[in-house]
């Protein structure tokens, strides 16, 4: 199903990752014990429509106080950054993701809020986009004070950090940004 699955992608999914994904996944159930798959498996049951009323209505009062994206017509759309929402921007190499991202992160930082920002990739040039994107400075004018600022509002999450699924899930669960 995951091979068949991962064809399908428009661009499909590298063959590399497609194994390692069912390598990680066997090893995981391998690894584990019956009571932590039984625990893993929910029980699921619907929803009454008072239930899921009251949930849209505290989403509606955290909208309200969302910080916004910066871009208008995206606000428009996710009514900006709603807290306790994970975010996830995606796209081929060099399509502006870093840079989208690090923009999102500066504009949330002079909104007062804090921003955990993943750089998955390599990811110590984070700090040369924040700063370019701080300080208006193309990367060759940033000076080392540029590059060092912390006013302790974006924390970064790497490479050393998150090597597995679970290590994402993990920091992500037990992260105390809000």
């Amino acid at each position: 199903f995951i091979r068949t699955s991962a064809k399908n992608y428009d661009p499909p999914m590298a063959h590399y990752e497609v194994e390692r994904i069912i390598t990680d996944t066997m090893n995981r159930v391998k690894n584990s014990s019956v009571k932590e798959i039984e625990s893993a498996v929910k029980n699921f049951t619907p929803r009454t429509i008072t239930q899921v009323a009251v949930e849209r209505k505290e989403e509606k009062d955290l909208e309200k106080d969302a910080p916004t994206t910066g871009y208008p017509e995206l606000d428009k759309i996710i009514t900006g950054f709603v807290p306790g929402h994970l975010y996830t921007v995606t796209g081929n190499t060099n399509v502006g993701k870093t840079a989208l991202g690090t923009n999102f992160a500066e504009r949330l930082r002079r909104q007062g809020k804090k921003t955990l920002y993943f750089a998955l990739e390599p990811e110590n040039t984070v700090v040369d986009y924040l700063a370019s994107v701080r300080t208006g400075k193309m990367f060759a004018d940033l000076t080392e004070d540029d590059i060092k600022f912390d006013d302790g509002m974006i924390s970064i999450y790497g490479k050393q950090e998150i090597q597995t699924l679970d290590d994402l899930v993990s920091a992500v669960s037990n992260s105390k940004v809000r």
